[in-house]
C-alpha cells in the first residue's frame, strides 16, 4: 500500500511506533515490504500486539538496516509463537542494535528464546 511505499522511500524517518496491526491486516505484507526498504529508521517499537507475524515479515528490515539502534515491544501478549518469532527477529537484527526494551505479558518459559537472542548482541547497552 501507499503507506509502506512512503515509509520505504523516506530517508528522514528515524523513529516508528507501530500499534496493533488490525488496521494493516489487509495490507500487512505490502506495508512490511515497503518498510523493509527503509534504511534511515533508528528505532522501531511495537505496541499492543498479539501473535508475531509482523516480526517474521520484517526480518529483512531488521537484518539489513544498519542504522537500527533500538527495538522495543510493549503492552503485548505475543503468545508462544509470537515470542519465538520475536526472538528470531532479535537474533537477525544488525549488529548496530544497542538497546532492546520489552514489556510483554508472557510466562517466563516463553521468554527463554528472547533472552538467548539478546545474548547474541554483546553490544547491547540495556
Amino acid at each position: 500500500g501507499w503507506l509502506g511505499y512512503f515509509i520505504g522511500n523516506n530517508t528522514h524517518l528515524r523513529v516508528i511506533v507501530l500499534y496493533s496491526h488490525d488496521v494493516l491486516d489487509n495490507n500487512l505484507e505490502r506495508f512490511c515490504r515497503g518498510l523493509c526498504r527503509n534504511r534511515s529508521i533508528q528505532k522501531i517499537s511495537f505496541r499492543d500486539y498479539s501473535g508475531g507475524e509482523i516480526f517474521q515479515l520484517l526480518s529483512p528490515f531488521l537484518n539489513n538496516n544498519h542504522n537500527l539502534m533500538e527495538i522495543g515491544a510493549g503492552d503485548s501478549n505475543l503468545g508462544e509463537e509470537g515470542c519465538r518469532l520475536l526472538s528470531l527477529a532479535i537474533a537477525e537484527c544488525s549488529k548496530s542494535l544497542t538497546r532492546c526494551t520489552l514489556s510483554i505479558g508472557n510466562g517466563d518459559g516463553q521468554l527463554v528464546d528472547i533472552i538467548a537472542s539478546l545474548s547474541m548482541h554483546p553490544q547491547l547497552q540495556e
